[in-house]
């Protein structure tokens, strides 16, 4: 790749002048502002080995959305605000594959099973699940997928949105033309006549399965965890939007610490944090995040409060963000002012737990024996009693995805599932400890997608 420099966004409009028209292997823009989305369009179809994106701030996710379909080896986003784009350049370690692929790949997968299941249609009502087979990218939508036809089921507010991101479905619109879902599901059932239907009862009321199984009369079979287990192995262009993620919500919290001092209350510094990860490229929908402190640091999942930071304190931070709806979840914790012994000695119990659980953590490895390697740790110590053993999961599209991590979890983990290795000591009316990284599993070892340092840090 050839030697190329950045510039500063006073004078980006020139070098975009400067590409147009232009082919050559490397195709560089320099963008900023509400311009870049148009002219990245400008840029669909264009085919290059290397696709370099310099953009400002929140506007790298759209850039990078308005070049699907683009052919390349390598995409490196990079963001103008601080230096988020050495972040992203961890994109290229893996080679990007067009989401169409992706997509056609789960299908036959599915439709496979579905086979297997002797399953002619499969009605599927998760919308994590609808998202990772369709890549829709909105809510309020159903698909029934068969052999010959696939369809979406929407309401007017979304027709639009899934004639986009859906160009293979068939949108069937309700609510004008019919007046229930059940009614829009009879209207395929009529044109295709299935005899199975399989369906997600983990995602579906006993109302509406009473609704649907009168409106289509056909052998209804429960289908349950299919496509939870294609979502456990992540694609090459799954691990690049991952790693994104990861970095991203690193970067943050290189940004976040400064701003912690004594004074400032936890929900100024949660909303600083999802600020600076939608700052650094991350969608702009965060989803809950965790920040704590003092006694309030030992509740797994408190919520932040109008409590104001004091010396001495403990601060826990639990959150991630998404990007192109892929998530991270990293916990890191520092004090404030100087640490005193104890909160030294329980973070470096929780680090040495990490650490054990994350050197076994390697394809078929199950999640007892991982939640073991940590927990023996603490085998025989007063701190014991103060452990949580559900320590990890997999990650995607959803925070808490399958498999999981924990005492009685026999499922093997296998190469290419992202999950995280979380153990923590909380002790009631002290406080609490977590370090958390979200791992790549791979054949005789993982790659830590999280590179915050894991050091205590006092502030």
């Amino acid at each position: 790749m050839p030697d190329i420099r950045p510039v500063r966004q006073s004078n980006a409009g020139e070098n975009r002048k400067s590409i147009t028209g232009v082919t050559s292997k490397a195709i560089v823009i320099f963008s900023a502002g509400v311009m870049s989305e148009k002219i990245a369009r400008a840029f669909t179809g264009v085919t290059s080995k290397a696709v370099v994106i310099f953009s400002a701030g929140a506007m790298s996710e759209r850039i990078a959305r308005a070049f699907t379909g683009v052919t390349s080896k390598e995409v490196v986003i990079f963001s103008a605000w601080g230096n988020a784009g050495e972040n992203h350049k961890s994109i290229c370690k893996l080679d990007h594959r067009d989401w169409r692929y992706v997509m056609e790949h789960c299908m036959d997968r599915l439709l496979q099973e579905m086979e297997a299941q002797h399953l002619d249609a499969f009605f599927i009502t998760n919308e994590v699940n609808i998202q990772y087979v369709s890549h829709y990218t909105s809510d309020g939508a159903y698909l029934l997928i068969t052999p010959g036809e696939k369809f979406i089921i929407t309401d007017p507010r979304y027709t639009e949105q899934a004639t986009i991101d859906c160009p293979n479905f068939t949108v069937v619109e309700w609510r004008r033309k019919y007046p229930t879902v059940a009614s829009a599901l009879a209207s395929i059932y009529e044109k295709v006549h299935f005899k199975t239907v399989g369906y997600e009862s983990g995602s579906m009321t006993v109302d509406d399965f009473d609704e649907y199984s009168k409106a289509v009369p056909a052998e209804w079979v429960k289908f349950n965890g299919v496509i939870e287990e294609m979502r456990s192995i992540k694609t090459p262009q799954e691990i690049a939007y991952l790693r994104a993620s990861c970095q991203i919500a690193s970067q943050a919290f290189e940004r976040i610490i400064k701003d912690i001092r004594v004074g400032i209350t936890e929900k100024e510094l949660a909303a600083k944090l999802s600020y600076y990860m939608v700052m650094e490229g991350a969608d702009t929908q965060p989803y809950g995040n965790i920040l704590i402190s003092g006694p309030h640091s030992s509740l797994l999942h408190g919520i932040p409060s109008n409590r104001a930071i004091e010396y001495g304190d403990i601060v826990l931070m639990d959150y991630g963000c998404q990007y192109h709806g892929y998530l991270s979840d990293m916990t890191r914790t520092v004090i404030v002012g100087r640490s005193t012994a104890k909160q030294r000695e329980v973070y470096q119990l929780v680090r040495d737990m990490n650490e054990a659980m994350e050197a076994v953590m390697v394809d078929g490895i199950t999640g007892d024996v991982a939640y073991q390697a940590g927990a023996k740790l603490l085998e025989g110590s007063e701190y014991y009693q103060y452990h949580y053993n559900r320590v990890g999961h997999g990650i995607g599209r959803f925070v808490h995805e399958y498999p999981f991590t924990g005492p009685g979890f026999e499922d093997k983990i296998r190469e290419g599932t992202v999950m995280t290795a979380e153990p923590g000591i909380y002790i009631p009316g002290w406080g609490g400890i977590r370090i958390e990284d979200q791992l790549l599993i791979l054949k005789g070892g993982n790659e830590n997608l999280v590179t915050a340092t894991k050091d205590l840090i006092e502030l």
